[in-house]
């Protein structure tokens, strides 16, 4: 895999360009569906899948793999610089999402820079590619495997809206009135 040279704050790990965020300070653990999720030891946003779209470019373009990948990060690198996405802020929207044999308690925020950066990746790449709904995954089992959530519908099949005392209990664990955008 590539060794991205992104912009300092952002990184490109597994599959993912990400921007690093801050520690969270919240509970080292949780229950839901009666089943213990431990809080994740680093926290970030996902904003680019390169593993969903790589091979879709590949093909477009008849490059490698590789090649697809490191043209999808320059762009990537390019955008990032010119417009640097950030959290504006945590909603008050609270998932559990599970896929195989991953589970993972996420919340929804809004982010700031997120629609110029995905029309310059539309343009750049020539590729139909909707803007994501962002998350920050809090909490995983305890094999700490986060799920990739790349469009609304991803969303709308692998998740489901924490409401009542589950909610009340997950955003006091987080400190959800705290929570600080970055």
């Amino acid at each position: 895999m590539s060794t991205a040279n992104l912009p300092d704050g952002y990184r490109y790990e597994g599959g993912y360009v990400g921007l690093e965020l801050p520690q969270l300070k919240i509970a080292p653990e949780i229950e839901v569906d009666g089943e213990k999720l431990v809080a994740k030891p680093e926290f970030h946003l996902s904003i680019f899948s390169v593993k969903k779209y790589a091979p879709i470019l590949a093909e477009k373009l008849g490059v490698t793999l590789e090649e697809a990948e490191e043209k999808i990060l320059e762009e990537s690198n390019h955008l990032l610089i010119e417009m640097p996405i950030s959290i504006s802020r945590f909603k008050d929207e609270v998932r559990v999402a599970e896929k195989r044999d991953k589970k993972t308690v996420i919340i929804m925020c809004e982010t700031s820079g997120a629609e110029e950066f995905f029309a310059g990746m539309r343009k750049a790449l020539d590729l139909e590619i909707p803007t994501q709904p962002f998350h920050v995954t809090l909490y995983t089992r305890p094999n700490g495997l986060g799920i990739g959530l790349a469009s609304a519908q991803e969303v709308a099949d692998q998740t489901r809206l924490l409401t009542g005392d589950e909610l009340e209990q997950v955003k006091l664990a987080i400190n959800f009135n705290s929570l600080k955008t970055f």
